[in-house]
């Protein structure tokens, strides 16, 4: 008769304990065996003596007689100083799938490699309007979550970008109110998930209590936000490109369109005291975070160039994405519900996020230039 010492499993479901056993292979696994010879509880902590517990003269005897102890309990045995520790195996060819299981997974890499969108150098809301719309399945398992675990207060973070774009397509509009979501005609793909979130938020409130808050951001920039790679904000990439001039002694800086695009832009500290004070007020419909301090993208390069000190040559690139020809925030309502407005001055946060935009390179240049130096004392 061939015997092993193995593990035998007991317990619930998702909470295991186990038998060392002595049985004879032909058992199953939970089923008969010989004679117990200790415990493993996988739920007890590493360091628990009672996680491991071992019959160690018991085991020594049935190796004496031949049984042959699995992997995981020769494990436990050389642990506990009954037996050699096993030396590790390493078997790459069994760890390989087979043959017809790599044959589907180079077919599935296949389709994938097909079905893929071509990997965009400068990605943009405007060309991703899928992956945009997919973001309500976001917001759509949290409701559902804050729902099934009792949560009470939600906020949800919209955009400008579900205003009426009918209403932006001139350079200096007239600030936008929260009424003006409607009629809806939103920008195309992100707009259009910002919006169908704000009902589902609505519906929320209305059917299940749950306490939610909408904030409509307008632009959001400021000091460690990302400030390259194309999802940057216009004012991060216009400081991050006149700091690039000034650190590389260059003249000439590159707009997406002609310039006389026109924004509003919130300060980050601004952004968050207002959001704060949202969370905390009784008020349910959605409400602008933003500023009113209208600019065109030509008036802000003006003022990061001011804070540099530098005059550039502008080279205007008309095919780039422009969005909306204008778009501002109308504070009315956020004044009158939140008793509050924003405080910083656009020229003030622009002074702050160039000057850490510019530390960031500046820093980052002198550690490229720093290894350059080791590497070429190596070689």
């Amino acid at each position: 008769m061939s015997i092993k010492i193995r593990l035998s499993r007991g317990g619930t479901k998702k909470r295991p304990h186990y038998r060392v056993v002595v049985a004879d292979t032909r058992s199953p696994r939970d089923g008969r065996f010989i004679e117990r010879l200790g415990t493993y509880n996988p739920l007890l902590p590493k360091d628990d003596p009672k996680r491991v517990t071992l019959n160690a003269d018991r085991i020594k005897h049935w190796i004496g007689m031949g049984a042959k102890p699995t992997d995981r309990v020769s494990k436990f045995l050389g642990m506990a100083d009954i037996t050699e520790m096993p030396k590790q195996k390493n078997n790459p060819i069994k760890a390989k799938p087979k043959a017809k299981a790599q044959e589907r997974a180079a077919k599935l890499a296949e389709a994938n490699k097909k079905d893929a969108p071509p990997v965009e150098e400068n990605p943009d809301i405007e060309n991703n309007k899928a992956e945009c719309m997919l973001s309500v399945l976001i917001n759509t398992n949290l409701l559902r979550s804050c729902r099934i675990n009792g949560i009470k207060k939600y906020l949800f973070s919209s955009s400008a970008c579900i205003y009426n774009t009918k209403l932006q397509t001139k350079p200096y509009v007239e600030g936008l109110r929260e009424e003006d979501a409607y009629p809806a005609f939103p920008e195309d793909g992100y707009g259009w998930e910002k919006l169908f979130s704000e009902r589902m938020c609505r519906h929320f409130y209305e059917e299940f209590q749950i306490e939610t808050r909408v904030a409509r951001y307008h632009n959001i920039y400021g000091p460690y936000g990302t400030f390259d790679g194309g999802r940057e904000k216009a004012p991060a990439a216009i400081c991050r490109k006149i700091a690039e001039a000034k650190i590389n002694e260059l003249n000439t800086i590159e707009i997406w369109g002609d310039g006389e695009q026109t924004r509003s832009f919130l300060y980050i500290d601004d952004c968050i005291e207002g959001t704060l004070k949202l969370f905390n007020s009784n008020h349910s419909e959605p409400l602008n975070i933003g500023s009113d301090e209208q600019v065109s993208i030509n008036q802000l390069v003006d003022i990061a160039e001011e804070i540099s000190n530098l005059k550039l040559e502008r080279k205007y690139l008309l095919s780039k994405p422009k969005g909306v020809r204008g778009r501002s925030s109308n504070n009315d309502n956020l004044k009158k519900v939140l008793n509050w407005n924003y405080r910083i001055k656009l020229k003030d946060g622009i002074q702050k996020t160039y000057e850490w935009i510019f530390d960031s390179l500046k820093k980052n240049s002198e550690n490229i230039n720093k290894f350059t130096k080791d590497t070429d004392k190596l070689s």
